[in-house]
């Protein structure tokens, strides 16, 4: 694993230890390029969308009825906006960083 890489690569991005957590919990980093490190990214991105959906699905699926009225009751229970959103734009903006990074 090249630390310094990462460590240069996860710097450019808006938030440098969602990026380096996220590379360094995979085994593809061991060697992984720019490029590579982007598609790690990519695919952590994928995974936490995915998940989230599931578990929405799941959710909503355990309480039928109207659904706009049961995510705005779900919404509204958070001061500001849920602790998922937050987290998934962090590693979204992580993504889109070094992605741009790697075509640039």
């Amino acid at each position: 694993m090249d630390a310094g890489l990462i460590d240069k690569t996860c710097k450019q991005t808006p938030n440098y230890d969602v990026c380096v957590s996220t590379i360094n919990s995979d085994p593809r980093s061991t060697g992984a390029d720019v490029k590579g490190l982007g598609l790690i990214m990519v695919d952590a991105v994928k995974d936490k969308a995915t998940g989230a959906l599931n578990k929405a699905d799941k959710l909503l699926k355990q309480c039928p009825g109207d659904q706009a009225l049961l995510l705005h009751s779900c919404e509204s229970g958070f001061s500001s906006s849920s602790p998922l959103v937050d987290n998934n734009k962090a590693l979204l903006d992580v993504t889109a960083a070094a992605i741009a990074r790697t075509l640039s």
